[in-house]
């Protein structure tokens, strides 16, 4: 039961009504408490410390990501995990409650701050690149403490990347609240196009090669008008298909290119705080259609 999640009131309450003989609530608390979770955590650490021991002064690609007990401002209890990109394991967790990080809000960012503080500083782990959803608060602690004591414990700085997920969500969600205005629903038909465009474009190029992703990524406010060819940004200035016609035999709802919608798309998507993470913080590392909550308990919320 501990596993599963069931309750065990209700749980019980069955076993009675099928004549069965079972312990009370009160003997199955005991149990857990001094037997069950105990030999979790004992487990848990052993395991723990045999991928810190396998992965001792090696370089690694680390993720993580913040969960609560509930949806909106109330949660009382979040986990963080932290990912390991490099060998495909979780390595920490860390379980944080309201009040501990002084408001529900503040859990994922306490939790981030604890994980890696644990991992800089009990651990020999060597980490070259830390990714995260966009999180200010994170950020700002990545950029501003985190240098500092990776300096204090003579370890190289981390590198921090956003991942491409949430940075496709940030820019779906802005193109989809452009697309309710008057006069610019059309846009609500090229959304997908959009995110699926912009993954490409990741994912096609080498790794450091910011530049060349923007490049890519910006080639579609051209596409959108039916321009595929001789695009204003040398690094990238056709499309990389032949034909579009041999992808789609439905008419393509193109834009008039200089009218307001495409005038919409160039504000929503050149300007902050989508731009700087795009050039800046885009990663390699992590696919685009996962992301930490999905090796977490499935009934949390992110």
């Amino acid at each position: 039961m501990l596993s599963t999640g069931s309750c065990i009131r209700k749980t019980l309450r069955i076993f009675e009504q099928m004549n069965i003989c079972v312990f009370n609530e009160t003997t199955y608390y005991y149990h857990q408490r001094h037997m069950l979770i105990p030999a979790i955590v004992k487990f848990w650490r052993s395991y723990q410390d045999k991928m810190f021991a396998s992965l001792k002064d090696k370089e690694v690609v680390l993720a993580g990501d913040g969960r609560d007990d509930s949806m909106g401002h109330s949660a009382k209890f979040g986990t963080y995990t932290v990912f390991c990109c490099t060998v495909g394991l979780i390595l920490h967790l860390e379980l944080v409650q309201a009040n501990e990080a002084g408001s529900s809000t503040a859990m994922e960012f306490y939790g981030n701050k604890l994980a890696l503080t644990h991992l800089l500083t009990k651990t020999f782990l060597v980490i070259k690149t830390y990714i995260t959803d966009r999180h200010g608060a994170i950020a700002k602690w990545m950029k501003e403490v985190c240098p500092t004591l990776c300096k204090e414990l003579g370890k190289p700085e981390i590198c921090h990347l956003y991942d491409r997920w949430h940075v496709a969500k940030s820019i779906c969600k802005a193109l989809t609240k452009k697309s309710t205005e008057k006069d610019c629903e059309i846009i609500d038909r090229w959304i997908k196009a959009c995110i699926r465009h912009f993954h490409w474009s990741v994912t096609s190029t080498e790794e450091g090669q910011n530049k060349v992703i923007l490049a890519k990524f910006h080639a579609f406010l051209s596409h959108v008008t039916n321009k595929h060819t001789s695009l204003p940004n040398k690094l990238f200035d056709k499309c990389a298909y032949q034909d579009i016609n041999t992808y789609t035999s439905t008419p393509r709802a193109w834009l008039t290119e200089g009218n307001d919608i495409v005038r919409q798309r160039y504000i929503i998507i050149f300007t902050p705080p989508v731009t700087p993470n795009i050039i800046v913080d885009i990663n390699m590392h992590i696919s685009s259609n996962i992301t930490l909550g999905k090796f977490m308990n499935p009934t949390m919320t992110s």
